[in-house]
């Protein structure tokens, strides 16, 4: 928590004081992870990526940008996501069966 106080002067003596805290929110560090619904499947189906929630841009292998991502084709999918704290990343392969 920081306090400002600012001192307003009139003539020579102070006419006034006003205090005001404000509290700065501390970050904590998010380590990134991929969850799956699944990590293999069945021609026909998909299967639902997921990263951990809380970061602030999320950057897919594919290009998809949102937190989850539905894989229609096995192979690696990597995620690199973004936040206030810095920068992770974390990769899944997934499967697709004959």
């Amino acid at each position: 928590t920081y306090t400002v106080s600012t001192l307003l002067a009139g003539n020579a003596m102070p006419t006034c004081i006003a205090d005001t805290s404000i509290t700065i929110p501390e970050f904590s560090a998010t380590s990134l992870e991929i969850t799956a619904s699944s990590v293999s499947f069945c021609p026909g189906q998909t299967v639902t990526l997921s990263g951990t929630p809380g970061f602030s841009q999320y950057f897919w292998s594919n290009g998809e940008t949102n937190d989850t991502l539905l894989a229609q084709s096995g192979g690696l999918y990597i995620l690199n996501a973004i936040s206030p704290c810095g920068a992770d990343v974390d990769s899944i392969l997934i499967e697709q069966l004959p």
